[in-house]
């Protein structure tokens, strides 16, 4: 009888822990970096755009998408620059304030010079439930002439 009841408790312990690990499992992104378990309602959302008409591409390898608030804080995990994807989502809870910065950086174990890139900041207040649209360009072009509004 002891036996059974350890078994039976053992096996309800197991459901548990397994329906647990695959709400975690299926609350990632598009880029698969960890979401909060809110509504995005309750998410202030941020869509990086990097402009990628220059012809650069192949020379891109071993670059970061990275988030930052006003103080240089991550809001969100880096996300690693894969060659063809060219918009990266990035989530917070809110409402907020400040200043919202994207920035295209070679990630630290890659060596050489690589490419540079304007970082792009707005200035909040940031709502929740909306979007909001950053566009990283390389330096020496400006908005103006890559055809981004």
């Amino acid at each position: 009888m002891k036996t059974a009841k350890f078994y039976s408790a053992l096996t309800l312990i197991l459901i548990l822990l397994t329906s647990g690990a695959m709400n975690v499992i299926g609350k990632n992104n598009t880029n698969g970096n960890p979401r909060p378990f809110l509504d995005d309602k309750k998410l202030i959302t941020y869509v990086v755009t990097i402009y990628h008409d220059a012809g650069f591409e192949n020379e891109m390898n071993g670059y970061m998408v990275v988030m930052t608030d006003g103080k240089g804080k991550n809001l969100s995990y880096p996300q690693t620059f894969i060659p063809g994807t060219w918009t990266y989502i990035f989530h917070e809870t809110g409402p907020s304030d400040g200043i919202r910065t994207a920035m295209l950086i070679k990630a630290p174990h890659t060596g050489g010079p690589g490419l540079h890139f304007r970082n792009a900041s707005i200035h909040g207040p940031f709502e929740c439930g909306h979007k909001y649209e950053l566009f990283i360009v390389p330096e020496g072009l400006s908005e103006g002439n890559t055809g981004i509004r």
